[in-house]
């Protein structure tokens, strides 16, 4: 992950907690049962380097709205915002 992620990356949790680059890379990895393929993905261009991506997950039986912000660089794509909102339970 730690190629992947901004060095100013944030992430607002579905629990409204925020969490930084730093506080991602020191958890430890588990096992998610996510549902594949991502459902309503959408990916915007938001000027010549960014890009938002929003999908519905569901992993571990959660659904949840996801919206992501990328960069493109030279090296690769660095995330530089997530955000996941609970949806179950909605219909």
């Amino acid at each position: 992950m730690e190629a992947h992620l901004a060095e100013g990356f944030v992430e607002f949790g579905q629990s409204g907690r925020c969490y930084s680059r730093a506080d991602l890379l020191d958890l430890e990895v588990g096992h998610y049962s996510a549902v594949l393929p991502l459902q309503d993905l959408t990916l915007r261009p938001l000027g010549e380097r960014h890009v938002l991506l929003m999908f519905e997950s569901e992993m571990n039986g959660i659904r949840a709205n996801r919206s992501s912000i990328g960069e493109g660089t030279e090296s690769g794509w660095l995330m530089e915002f997530h955000q996941g909102a609970s949806i179950s339970g909605i219909s």
